[in-house]
Parts: C-alpha cells; sequence; structure tokens
C-alpha cells in the first residue's frame, strides 16, 4: 500500500481506496457485486445435484461391493 495525494484537495490517501475519505473524492468505481436472484440460485443448486449424484452413487456402489 503506497500513500498518494488526492487530486482534489491534495491531502495523503491511501492508493487501495476508490475515494478520498477526507473530501469525498472518487479516484474509480466501485467494483459491483454480482447478485443472483432466486431462479438462478435454483438453477446452480439442480445442476449441481445432477452432476454430483451420479458420483455420489459411483463411489456409493464401489463401498457396497468391497463390503461383500
Amino acid at each position: 500500500m503506497a500513500l498518494i495525494k488526492c487530486p482534489e484537495c491534495g491531502r495523503e490517501i491511501s492508493s487501495t481506496v476508490t475515494e478520498c475519505p477526507h473530501c469525498g473524492y472518487q479516484l474509480r468505481k466501485r467494483s459491483q457485486k454480482v447478485s443472483l436472484d432466486d431462479t438462478q440460485k435454483k438453477q446452480i443448486f439442480i445442476i449441481c445435484l445432477i452432476v454430483t449424484s451420479p458420483i455420489i452413487k459411483h463411489y456409493n456402489k464401489k463401498e457396497t461391493n468391497t463390503i461383500s
């Protein structure tokens, strides 16, 4: 982390901040968080189930064969 001067007020600030804590000057845009709606969350959950179910069945089948 380096200290830089704010172009607006001239005070020293961290190079990692998105805006000056003294005057509020915006140095760069804040990164936007990606949010998923309920439908997208359900779709991801179903895809995970579809992908993991055969894997779990495969390993379950291996365990029952070795026990006998």
